[in-house]
Formats: structure tokens, sequence, C-alpha cells
């Protein structure tokens, strides 16, 4: 993810995955991002690499956000 949605997941070619800038989107929608990608983006569909459980686990943490240091 780091890749294209920054190191600290703050944004690059690809939008912030904080937990503030996740805030008010449904998990069933990134979930499904994140399995099919975004036609007409840079944004690939990971079904072919990652399995519906560790696509879920992936959001899951998305939403948690990073831990307090």
């Amino acid at each position: 993810c780091g890749a294209c949605h920054g190191l600290y997941l703050t944004g690059g070619l690809g939008p912030p995955l904080t937990r503030q800038a996740l805030s008010g989107k449904s998990r069933d929608s990134l979930i499904a991002t994140v399995t099919l990608g975004r036609p007409g983006s840079a944004m690939p569909g990971w079904a072919a690499l990652l399995g519906p459980d560790d696509i879920r686990w992936l959001v899951d943490r998305l939403l948690q956000g990073k831990p307090a240091s």
C-alpha cells in the first residue's frame, strides 16, 4: 500500500489511508475497492494476490488506524 499511498499512508499517487481519511467510508466499499480496484485509476484489484480473509483483515487494520506511540 505504501508504494502508492505513502510510507505513512498519508497520500502519494493514491489518496491517504489514515483513519481520519477513511472515516465515513463503509467497510464493505473499502473491501470492494481492495478486491476489485478502481477502474479508470491507478488502483489495482488485489484479489489475485490476497484472499478474502486477508483483504478483510487489511481493511479492518486500516480502519483502526496506527497504534498510538
